[in-house]
């Protein structure tokens, strides 16, 4: 029986930047975090053809941070310290802040992806406190607290103080306790799951919207037996890169620029003579003030199976959120995104 495997290149620890150290890889993303502040604030004053084409400073501002990468061992900004290549991401740069959308988000996205792609980027509580900072972003906005109805640390009285309609579980592996209730994000509702330490109070939570579809048909007769769920057309609407970028945009617009960007590509692929299973995703992650974290996936996975009676198809889509206190692992992985 053949069998083919494939983890995506961009995997962790299989595609890196080269800079030797995570402070160092920290000190990269600083850099172009904060000349995203800085070019995108000049766009808001100024104007976009303005405050680009005609400003020098703003272009030695950029030639000075691909230099400083460059020196800090980021290999794939080397090429652009030589002149034949300055002029290409200058004018890469020109073409998207032209553009609608998140000016900062954007910048950010684009010049990681050139100068520092695969870096597995994660901050310290000291690190994430002074890029808040310096981005403008005060200590109450950065808390991954503010994600779910539950926040952190919340008694049962509390929940219910705030109307919150929930119900209290017991995981029966371990005894521990946690609530569910359904919230509204971005307007998509989503349900929460959030675990209960042991006084009682509100923790780990994870939010997942998720849409399936399944069909079975008769082998032999290729009829079709059965197709439930939701359509397709749905499906890819909600998983795709198009949908990532919507959910960045929200998700910088009320907490900032993010730590980490994983952009839509497939993660998985394995497939024999009688079953397949295939995934694409993308997700972001955010470290805040109180060195609490959000990490958003969002994952479309494709399988096929063969039994010999019956040839089954599923189909689905899940937009999962993980709001992450101090100290705690997250809800889930992201390939190549650092959480």
């Amino acid at each position: 029986m053949k069998r083919f495997s494939f983890v995506a290149a961009i995997a962790v620890g299989t595609l890196v930047c080269n800079v030797s150290t995570r402070a160092d890889v920290q000190k990269s993303l600083d850099l172009i975090r904060d000349f995203a502040s800085s070019l995108c604030g000049s766009v808001e004053t100024k104007g976009k053809a303005e405050a680009w084409d005609t400003s020098a400073e703003a272009k030695a501002s950029l030639n000075g941070v691909v230099k400083k990468l460059a020196d800090l061992g980021a290999t794939a900004a080397t090429k652009y310290t030589h002149s034949s290549y300055e002029g290409l991401l200058q004018t890469d740069i020109g073409k998207i802040i032209e553009k609608q959308g998140d000016c900062r988000l954007e910048v950010f996205r684009e010049l990681k992806d050139k100068l520092l792609p695969g870096a597995p980027i994660q901050s310290t509580t000291t690190e994430m406190s002074a890029s808040n900072a310096r981005n403008g972003s005060s200590e109450e906005t950065h808390s991954a607290s503010r994600l779910v109805l539950g926040g952190f640390g919340r008694s049962i009285d509390a929940l219910q103080s705030q109307g919150i309609d929930f119900k209290i579980r017991k995981e029966q592996s371990t005894n521990g306790k946690f609530v569910t209730y359904t919230q509204s994000i971005y307007g998509r509702q989503f349900e929460v799951t959030q675990n209960l330490d042991s006084a009682g109070n509100t923790g780990l939570a994870l939010a997942k919207s998720t849409l399936v579809q399944s069909t079975k048909r008769k082998d032999l007769i290729g009829e079709t037996m059965s197709t439930a769920g939701d359509s397709d057309n749905a499906i890819y609407n909600l998983c795709s890169q198009d949908s990532l970028d919507r959910y960045l945009k929200l998700f910088t617009k009320d907490y900032g620029l993010p730590n980490d960007v994983k952009e839509w590509a497939r993660t998985e692929h394995e497939s024999d003579d009688s079953s397949s299973r295939k995934a694409y995703e993308g997700g972001a992650s955010w470290r805040f003030t109180d060195n609490s974290r959000l990490v958003l996936r969002i994952r479309e996975l494709s399988t096929f199976k063969d039994d010999g009676n019956y040839e089954r198809w599923g189909h689905s889509c899940s937009v999962q959120i993980c709001a992450v206190p101090i100290g705690q692992a997250a809800c889930f992985t992201v390939p190549g995104l650092a959480l």
